[in-house]
């Protein structure tokens, strides 16, 4: 019988961007089901409150200053991770590249922030997370990327670009790691990297929408999900319907 005020009891699990408004609903469901929590953010003003705000529900959680545009960060980001988790069970892949310039604007620097970001850095954290899952036998991976993928941004083509890379390489990793019980998928946010709310949406609803973005990746993260993987999940209000209404 599973413990349903508890899905994620026991597990260590990582947030790569908890800093944002959907990685901190995120780090703070996944503390609230019982999780163990290593989130990165931009500095150490959103940590602390963060922690603070979760230090009750999971005092063992901590959280590291982390960019996404440095590689070298990254990796040290995982082994100081490594060091402290006896073995990650659940990774959020959270990128957050947006420069909002059209083609001819983007110069090659810009298109390699994007690409390190929203493409390297998941590289990087499954590189250092996705064998000992495997090797464990255990572990639930989760790639959040943008619903840009189907309903580009005029004037911000390599969202759209780097964005939809992330599909190919949960399927291609989700299909590597069936036969060791490793669950990877993704979900399409329309929510832009930053903020806090959908995009313009046919669903009409009170509340939270990063509440309803971070109720998917419990699910996913959750034994719940045990039987799903190589999925995409769009949560955008209905938005990418209207492309074909």
């Amino acid at each position: 019988m599973k413990n349903y005020a508890k899905l994620l009891e026991g597990k260590y699990a990582v947030v790569t961007n908890g800093g944002d408004p959907c990685g901190s609903a995120i780090v703070k469901k996944f503390a609230l089901h019982g999780a163990t929590v290593a989130f990165g953010v931009r500095d150490i003003e959103t940590g602390e409150r963060i922690l603070g705000e979760i230090a009750e529900l999971s005092p063992e959680s901590f959280y590291l200053v982390l960019d996404l545009a440095d590689s070298d960060g990254i990796e040290e980001f995982c082994r100081k991770v490594k060091e402290r988790f006896p073995l990650t069970t659940v990774l959020v892949n959270n990128p957050y590249a947006d420069i909002g310039k059209t083609i001819t604007e983007t110069t090659e620097e810009d298109y390699r922030y994007f690409l390190q970001v929203n493409q390297r850095s998941i590289m990087q954290t499954l590189r250092a997370f996705y064998g000992p899952m495997r090797d464990n036998k255990c572990g639930s991976i989760i790639n959040i990327s943008s619903n840009t993928v189907f309903k580009p941004i005029m004037g911000n083509p390599f969202l759209t670009l780097s964005m939809g890379t992330i599909g190919g390489l949960t399927r291609v990793t989700a299909f590597e790691g069936g036969e060791f019980y490793v669950r990877v998928n993704e979900i399409l946010s329309g929510i832009l990297p930053g903020q806090s709310e959908l995009s313009p949406c046919p669903l009409k609803i009170e509340g939270s929408h990063v509440e309803g973005m971070a109720d998917l990746v419990l699910f996913l993260a959750s034994d719940m999900s045990s039987y799903i993987t190589g999925q995409s999940f769009t949560v955008d209000g209905g938005a990418r319907r209207q492309l074909f209404a």
